[in-house]
């Protein structure tokens, strides 16, 4: 007899919360620049980083983060045993806040150009 797991609220949230989290401590970590006025050239073309390349490297990690959250939606494996009601507002949720989040995390590129 195949014992079958139990349903996690988790399921279908694992790219989601652990890209989330990844991030958010990356950005904690490097502290970019929020706010225009305190851009080290607020006339010209300025990084929100102090390293210029991570201008680039969020715009990737944004990408893959994404990307992940996209395909486990997908994956038959974490819609095993939902109703397809239940899959649907699951993913419109979780695809709803990885658009908010990125729009929120990429408009940090903006604040210095």
């Amino acid at each position: 007899m195949v014992e079958r797991r139990r349903l996690s609220v988790v399921d279908g949230f694992w790219a989601f919360i652990v890209g989330g989290t990844a991030i958010t401590s990356t950005l904690l970590a490097l502290d970019p620049v929020t706010r225009q006025e305190d851009c080290p050239n607020s006339a010209g073309n300025a990084s929100a980083f102090d390293n210029p390349n991570w201008d680039g490297y969020l715009v990737l990690a944004v990408i893959v983060w994404f990307s992940a959250v996209f395909i486990e939606v997908g994956l038959l494996a974490t819609s095993r045993r939902r109703r397809a009601a239940d899959v649907a507002l699951r993913a419109t949720c979780v695809l709803t806040l990885t658009i908010l989040i990125s729009c929120h995390c990429l408009g940090l590129l903006i604040v210095c150009h």
